[in-house]
């Protein structure tokens, strides 16, 4: 479901990948998912959603990428944080360097709008599975 703005008129594409670590080295700050997918960060944006349940919540991270713009989305569950998953990328009509900014802004008074694109969380779904070296 694409719940964005029309006149942003960005196109949303999941991916649903489970990131397999997050790499800093000097300037550089990037993430590898489990399937291989490398990404470098730019500059990201946490989200934090109302917590009705403050032993089972999830945190969103909006992030520019030097590949496109992605979400990100990880599961707390009684305290312990899961792991980060890469959940879509939204792509752009025309890449401006305002659309990161706007889409940001949309996501903090849209809260909803994240869920609706992330969908159900893999462990709901039972779509779990080990990431071989994960957190090497």
């Amino acid at each position: 479901m694409n719940p964005l703005p029309p006149e942003l008129s960005p196109e949303i594409r999941p991916i649903g990948d489970e990131v397999k670590t997050f790499v800093v080295n000097g300037d550089l700050y990037f993430g590898v998912t489990c399937r291989g997918l490398v990404f470098y960060i730019i500059r990201g944006h946490s989200i934090q959603t109302d917590i009705p349940d403050v032993e089972d919540y999830y945190t969103y991270m909006w992030a520019n990428c030097k590949e496109g713009f992605f979400l990100l989305r990880q599961h707390f569950y009684m305290g312990v944080p899961g792991p980060w998953f890469l959940e879509a990328e939204v792509i752009p009509t025309d890449r401006t360097p305002a659309f990161f900014e706007r889409i940001r802004e949309y996501f903090i008074g849209h809260p909803r709008s994240l869920e609706e694109i992330c969908g159900p969380g893999h462990q709901d779904t039972g779509t779990v599975a080990p990431c071989p070296g994960a957190g090497l």
